[in-house]
């Protein structure tokens, strides 16, 4: 699946996002003006009319899904029906031969995924059932750090080498604080659950984090919001973040049953930490 938005940092640029596939990379090269953004990690091509009727050419446009902002940009005139096709198609395609059949299974692995260190880390975070978000964050940290110190194997790797390489997260790549606690965490995790060694502590210095105002949309802007929406469901699922403040993935996956309409309360299954809870800001409506 191929999936289409408009960048939130720059509205003049269109993302593309797909599972990694040395086809799909060939083939977004083909559309001018195309990069791609390592923060972001997806494609991003102009935001133009050329550039979306291209993409659904290269790639098929049963294979696409649209973000409704791109579908009403481009196709005002779209009814509901065919704005709720287009954002969310039929997957996989029915009774549709196409020859990218590569977009329908999972990727190939990569030449890191098979790094002893790198099967070892994984297979320790399914046991312990971590989420796949932690999985895929400390993935990429400890890959990092083993390209980072090759030839030299992370196993043999001292507290001294691995506080200088944070230096150089810092330093030279400039991440932030909380992207170096993740390479912190990570490497924490492999040597105290894989390596068996003892606890460490690493202690870095940071820049002060600027305090920003949140930005607070009036009442006005938010019915907006709700009324240019003209899917049933993501209207639903907006309307329920907006009066509770719950989390995209735990608005996800609730179910009818997890609301108490006598007492306007939702039970949370499995929130944040995998911890139930009861929300109480609910105003549910039987």
């Amino acid at each position: 699946m191929i999936t289409i938005w408009i960048d939130e940092k720059k509205p003049a640029l269109l993302a593309v996002s797909f599972p990694e596939d040395p086809v799909g990379n060939d083939l977004i090269r083909e559309v001018p003006g195309r990069r791609w953004s390592y923060s972001r990690r997806c494609w991003l091509v102009p935001n133009t009319r050329e550039a979306v009727v291209q993409v659904g050419k290269l790639f098929g446009k049963e294979h696409c899904r649209f973000d409704e902002a791109v579908v009403r940009l481009y196709k005002p005139e779209a009814t509901p029906a065919k704005i709720e096709l287009a954002t969310n198609p039929i997957w996989p395609p029915v009774g549709k031969a196409s020859i990218r059949k590569s977009f329908q299974y999972a990727p190939p692995l990569r030449e890191y995924d098979r790094h002893p260190a790198v099967v070892a880390l994984c297979n320790a975070l399914q046991v312990q059932q971590y989420s796949y978000k932690t999985l895929k964050n400390y993935k990429q940290a400890i890959i990092a750090l083993i390209r980072h110190v090759l030839p030299t194997s992370v196993d043999e790797l001292t507290k001294q080498q691995f506080q200088t390489y944070l230096l150089s997260l810092i330093v030279k790549k400039r991440l932030s604080g909380s992207t170096v606690n993740v390479h912190i965490n990570a490497w924490k995790f492999y040597c105290e659950k894989i390596l068996g060694r003892e606890k460490e502590f690493y202690t870095i210095e940071y820049p002060p984090t600027p305090n920003k105002l949140p930005t607070v949309y009036s009442v006005a802007e938010v019915k907006a919001i709700f009324n240019a929406t003209t899917s049933l469901k993501y209207r639903t699922l907006f309307q329920l973040v907006y009066a509770t403040g719950l989390r995209l993935n735990e608005v996800a996956h609730l179910r009818l049953a997890d609301l108490d309409r006598s007492r306007r309360l939702i039970n949370v299954r499995a929130g944040k930490g995998k911890k139930d809870r009861v929300e109480r800001r609910c105003d549910c409506h039987a």
